[in-house]
């Protein structure tokens, strides 16, 4: 099985979010995308964070009507920070069947060289960037890492194996968590194509970001 594994906070998850999973699903060809609620992030602020039950119900809910989605608490279930190489390589070790590719954006590749041992990251697995507005970047700009360029599906597969990379352009509207949490907490209008009724539902349901004073995330 050819499995997405798209970490991040969702804090909260939006539409954004499964819309990117799906196009690089159909992109890679994948069986399907566990969308990999982070417990602690290292590169992100963690103070301020909605609970951790609450980002992966919200995932839950949000993958509930999506055939290929899921939403994984492989990380939460797991002591201390979240490390993308150390998270990859326990699936590895515990789904030897399965072919998993590491899914981030165009911003996490142009950091990739402060990630705890992102050459083993690089070196062991198959990784999937995508295209961002904000964070275009082209393969040149990476000779040192085998980047091969995505842009639609073909009828070939691509290849998934350890030290193989894609570049992904799919069209992703550059939409962050930090954007919905502003509107959530008032100090924004929140577009109904933004959150799903079931998330909204819930957020509303807990009272989730009413007070936001967080800084502005830029991530996925």
């Amino acid at each position: 099985m050819r499995v997405g594994i798209y970490g991040g906070t969702f804090d909260p998850v939006h539409r954004t979010h499964t819309s990117i999973a799906n196009r690089v699903r159909r992109a890679l060809s994948l069986d399907r995308v566990l969308l990999m609620v982070s417990r602690l992030p290292p590169h992100k602020q963690r103070n301020g964070l909605a609970a951790q039950h609450h980002r992966h119900a919200m995932v839950a809910l949000e993958t509930l009507e999506e055939p290929y989605l899921y939403a994984s608490d492989f990380e939460l279930r797991r002591p201390g920070p979240s490390y993308t190489v150390q998270t990859m390589a326990l699936l590895r070790e515990s789904y030897p069947r399965h072919r998993f590719c590491f899914i981030g954006g165009t911003d996490s590749l142009k950091d990739i060289h402060i990630w705890k041992d992102h050459d083993v990251l690089l070196r062991d697995n198959c990784c999937v960037f995508v295209q961002r507005v904000g964070a275009r970047v082209e393969t040149a700009d990476f000779p040192e890492i085998h980047l091969e360029e995505v842009k639609a599906r073909s009828s070939t597969s691509p290849e998934i194996r350890p030290g193989h990379s894609f570049l992904v352009d799919v069209g992703a509207d550059d939409l962050s968590s930090s954007q919905v949490r502003e509107s959530l907490a008032g100090r924004g209008r929140l577009l109904s194509q933004q959150v799903s009724p079931k998330v909204l539902q819930y957020i509303r349901k807990y009272h989730l970001y009413e007070d936001n004073k967080r800084i502005a995330d830029p991530g996925l």
